[in-house]
């Protein structure tokens, strides 16, 4: 999990959105409340045409965001963000932003986990075939 950058759309408007985009090179935000309740993502699109129609953040947000709660397995995260560009948000249990999970370190840690079952496995299949002939593996 990694930090989330936010907007909080009950103060900020598309100026300070876009602003903060430009600073942290991203193209999205999560957007939440005063106590950090998720309320959507904002991407520079929707907040360039809030600037433009002068229209409060709130009225252009995508409400139907990913999450995922903190304590959700890796595993059980991947079908949801392979094929996903935008992040995962992940929330406690009242709904409030704690950080999100990027596609890359979902593939990341599954990969981790195949080659770490993979090396047991050889290590295995090496010990075994040097019992089978007599000699210490580690030799």
């Amino acid at each position: 999990m990694e930090p989330a950058l936010t907007i909080n759309v009950e103060a900020d408007g598309p100026n300070v959105a876009l602003q903060r985009m430009r600073k942290e090179e991203i193209s999205m935000l999560l957007a939440v409340d005063r106590g950090r309740y998720l309320k959507g993502s904002l991407t520079a699109e929707q907040a360039l045409n809030a600037r433009k129609n002068e229209t409060p953040l709130k009225e252009v947000l995508e409400k139907n965001v990913r999450k995922v709660e903190k304590d959700t397995l890796v595993t059980d995260i991947f079908d949801m963000i392979y094929d996903s560009a935008a992040p995962l948000a992940v929330v406690d249990e009242e709904d409030r932003v704690v950080g999100v999970v990027v596609r890359g370190s979902v593939i990341g840690a599954m990969t981790d986990t195949d080659t770490n079952a993979n090396d047991s496995q050889s290590t295995t299949e090496t010990e075994e075939a040097a019992d089978k002939e007599g000699v210490s593996a580690d030799a």
